[in-house]
């Protein structure tokens, strides 16, 4: 790829690798990129640089689940078991729905840097059970479902809020989950 850069500039070059499951733990990828500059002003510069990257294959393997429940009462407390299906009656406006997002390591590795992150669905806000009813106020009652995860710390909006929900796990060894739920009020307007 040719292009020009100003005195100073930088441009960000993304390396992409592909392991297929047929690579062998271990395999290590290295790709080089080299950079030769041309002076646009008079003769060519014979100047290059070179930058390496290594990829390791490894043999964590992190796997996802999200499931959801029904709160009517927006009380904190899910009124049926976390599943995938849809839920086909009682998510209307002003009660709220709980999630509870697995992450776990089916690999023979550790898998390192986990950050799990989920938003807020279009017409909803976050909710840490505080309303204590259907179509109720945050605050209104104890904080009974705050933004949880088992392993790390997590992050969330203010009640009432909208935006990300996000776990910084860190590193799961083989075998191991974590275990993140939050939930959200279904807004009535």
């Amino acid at each position: 790829t040719t292009f020009n850069l100003a005195p100073g500039a930088n441009r960000a070059i993304l390396v992409r690798v592909f392991a297929p499951s047929t690579a062998a733990t271990g395999q290590v990828d290295q790709t080089t990129i080299t950079a030769t500059a041309t002076n646009t002003v008079g003769a060519a510069v014979a100047q290059s640089i070179n930058a390496t990257d290594t990829t390791t294959v490894i043999t964590g393997l992190l796997q996802l689940l999200k499931e959801h429940a029904l709160d009517a009462n927006c009380d904190g407390t899910p009124d049926t078991a976390f599943g995938t299906a849809n839920i086909t009656s009682g998510a209307v406006p002003g009660v709220c729905i709980r999630y509870r997002i697995t992450a776990g390591n089916a690999g023979t590795a550790a898998v390192s840097s986990v950050v799990v992150s989920d938003s807020t669905p279009s017409n909803t806000v976050y909710d840490n059970g505080s309303r204590n009813s259907a179509g109720g106020a945050c605050g209104t009652g104890a904080v009974d479902a705050a933004a949880a995860t088992t392993v790390g710390t997590i992050t969330a909006p203010a009640c009432g809020s909208a935006g990300s929900v996000s776990a910084t796990v860190g590193t799961l060894n083989p075998g191991q989950s974590a275990v993140i739920t939050f939930g959200v009020f279904i807004n009535n307007n």
